[in-house]
């Protein structure tokens, strides 16, 4: 009886010891990708005006009214809905994931020219292809 007793309470020891690993594991983890460098230093709400240049078609240009929101002023001059826009702010404070040297090739990584051009306020974003 004692015995099988002691082996529960051993048996809980280790399960209690597994979980606490897995935590600091788990809280490790989380303060690795807050520390993780971001793309810009900009706030993405603090963000006013936006431009996209896509090559062979017009630029598209947004600014926020603080009054109305949104709105898109090129090509057109209508309200524009937040939702779309935001993705494209957060856009300046995304993490680093993975860095090129200087000496990558900028025309074999499609940014030369780049294939899209992201302007937040006066901050120009160049965009090219997804892997080198």
């Amino acid at each position: 009886m004692k015995k099988a007793m002691r082996n529960r309470w051993l048996v809980n020891l280790l399960l209690l010891l597994l979980t606490a690993a897995l935590g600091v594991a788990a809280h490790r983890e989380l303060e690795r990708e807050r520390q993780r460098p971001t793309l810009t230093e900009a706030r993405p709400e603090a963000i006013v005006a936006i431009r996209l240049h896509r090559s062979g078609t017009d630029a598209i240009e947004l600014e926020r009214d603080p009054a109305l929101g949104w709105r898109l002023r090129a090509p057109w001059e209508v309200p524009a809905q937040a939702a779309r826009i935001e993705p494209l702010t957060r856009l300046a404070a995304a993490p680093v994931l993975r860095s090129l040297p200087e000496t990558a090739a900028a025309s074999r990584l499609g940014l030369e020219p780049p294939r899209v051009v992201l302007v937040l306020d006066d901050l120009e974003l160049g965009f090219g292809d997804t892997d080198p």
